[in-house]
Order: C-alpha cells, then sequence, then structure tokens
C-alpha cells in the first residue's frame, strides 16, 4: 500500500507549516512596548555657566598671507648709488661774443694793490721802448714811485726779478728827468754820484738792489712794473 501523501495536498499543508516556524519570532516582536505620543514641555531654568577649559596647544603655523600694500611712510635715505655711464653729448651751444684783444707773449706777474693803485710786473724783458709800449697795451702806464713807501714796493719787485726799468726819462732835456706825464719828479733815490750821463746816452732809469737808482742807456733789455 502506498503512504506518499497526494501533491495537491501537500501544497495544501506547506503554507500551513511556514507558519508556525515563523510564529515565535512574530510573538517576540509583538512584546516590544507601545509608545505614546504626549504635548511638549516647559523649558527649563538655563544651568549656571561651567568654569572656563584649559588653554589648548598651539595650532601648526598658517600658511604666509597675501603681500600688502606699500607703507606712505618714507625711510631713510640709503648711500649714494655707483656712478651711471656717461649722458650722450649734448648739443653745441652758441657762439659767443669776441673777447677782448690780447697782448701776444705777454702776461704779469706778481701783482700788488698799493692805495687806488694796482701795480704788476712784466713777465718779459724789454728795451725801454718795447716795455713802455707793454704798459700802454694794457692801458696801464709805466710805474714811477712817489714816495719812500712806493719805492719799497719797487725794491720789493727787484728782488724778485732783477732790475727794473723806472717810469721816468731825460730825454727832452738832458739832467731834467720827468714822469711820463711830463711832470719834474717829486720823489727820487739816486744812488751817489748819480745821474751821471757816463757816455753822454743815459736817459732812462734803472732799480739797484738796495732800492736805490742809476741812470742808464734805455736800450737795455730789463723788467719793468705797469701801473692801472
Amino acid at each position: 500500500m502506498n503512504s506518499t501523501p497526494p501533491p495537491q495536498l501537500l501544497l495544501l499543508v506547506l503554507p500551513f507549516l511556514l507558519l508556525l516556524q515563523t510564529w515565535p519570532s512574530l510573538a517576540e516582536e509583538k512584546q516590544i512596548l507601545p509608545s505614546c505620543t504626549g504635548y511638549p514641555g516647559i523649558p527649563g531654568s538655563p544651568g549656571n555657566n561651567g568654569l572656563p577649559g584649559r588653554d589648548g596647544r598651539d595650532g601648526n603655523e598658517g600658511r604666509e598671507g597675501a603681500k600688502g600694500e606699500k607703507g606712505k611712510t618714507k625711510g631713510l635715505q640709503g648711500p649714494p648709488g655707483k656712478s651711471g655711464p656717461s649722458g650722450e653729448m649734448g648739443l653745441k651751444g652758441e657762439k659767443g661774443d669776441p673777447g677782448p684783444v690780447g697782448i701776444p707773449g705777454f702776461t704779469f706777474i706778481y701783482w700788488t694793490a698799493h692805495k687806488h693803485k694796482l701795480l704788476a710786473v712784466t713777465h718779459t724783458k724789454g728795451n725801454f721802448e718795447n716795455v713802455l709800449k707793454l704798459c700802454r697795451e694794457a692801458e696801464g702806464l709805466m710805474f714811477y714811485p712817489e714816495d719812500e713807501e712806493e719805492n719799497s714796493i719797487l725794491q720789493s719787485f727787484h728782488r724778485k726779478v732783477g732790475i727794473l726799468y723806472v717810469g721816468a726819462t731825460d730825454a727832452k732835456t738832458e739832467g731834467t728827468f720827468m714822469d711820463l706825464n711830463n711832470k719834474p719828479l717829486s720823489f727820487t733815490k739816486w744812488k751817489a754820484g748819480e745821474p751821471n750821463n757816463a757816455g753822454g746816452n743815459e736817459n732812462c732809469i734803472h732799480t739797484l738792489d738796495n732800492g736805490e737808482w742809476n741812470d742808464t742807456s734805455c736800450n737795455g733789455e730789463f723788467y719793468t712794473v705797469c701801473q692801472f
């Protein structure tokens, strides 16, 4: 005799068996207490502030920020820098007015001032006519000392350059010396025994080391002093 139930019966019984296996878990889920939904209560009073906490540890150094604007305060001036290269040559200037006409090959040395007079020694030697011409071309006059003080100036020039012509002559009248303004001499410093017109041709005067004068030929090559 065959004891196996028919397939139609198994299809009916199988769901019932599965339900029995899951029944305990369903029972456990139903044991959860139900929650009640109520209205919110009145808020309580705020509590007291707590004690301040301890300082935290220093944090890591942050990244460098953006560069700020340049300040307006001017700093101290620094040391001068090195000279730069030379610039380009400028334009040529306009031609100036012509200067006064010079005296070729002639200058003055050992200038000195005395009262209203300006005195200077000629740079070159010459006979009486030549050095007289040099003074006149420079708009001056050959110097004649009018007193002992002025003669000492002439003597000091003599010690620097040597023999000097004095601005006086007796070319017009022998034995009567006149200055270059044709006035008789108001002061003289003749050496003893002078003027003697030795050789009959001594119409000019030159200085000596001690400040005295000697009549001499006008053809000698000496310096002179010009007065301005």
